[in-house]
């Protein structure tokens, strides 16, 4: 029993220095933690205001596109008035 006593008592301290050297490293690692939050927050940052400058470049496209359509409705028009007036001089 004594020397089961022992293993374990041994058992237990190397268990304990494990748990210590991790302990001893904890403040390192929550630091460590802590920089990549920042890190992480900063990025997030940049991709919200590339979101934001890509929601703004697709508006400008969507009233581009909006100013072609009405370019295109008035040159129909006017092609239309034109083989009109060109129908009526033909009839003259």
């Amino acid at each position: 029993d004594t020397l089961r006593e022992a293993e374990a008592a041994g058992h237990t301290t190397a268990a304990l220095a494990a748990a210590g050297a991790v302990l001893a490293l904890a403040p390192q690692r929550l630091a460590a933690l802590q920089r990549e939050q920042v890190r992480l927050a900063d990025e997030r940052d940049r991709l919200d205001a590339a979101a934001l400058a890509l929601d703004d470049e697709r508006g400008d496209l969507d009233d581009r596109d909006a100013h072609v359509g009405d370019l295109r409705a008035a040159a129909n028009a006017t092609a239309t008035r034109s083989e009109r007036a060109r129908a009526a001089s033909d009839r003259l």
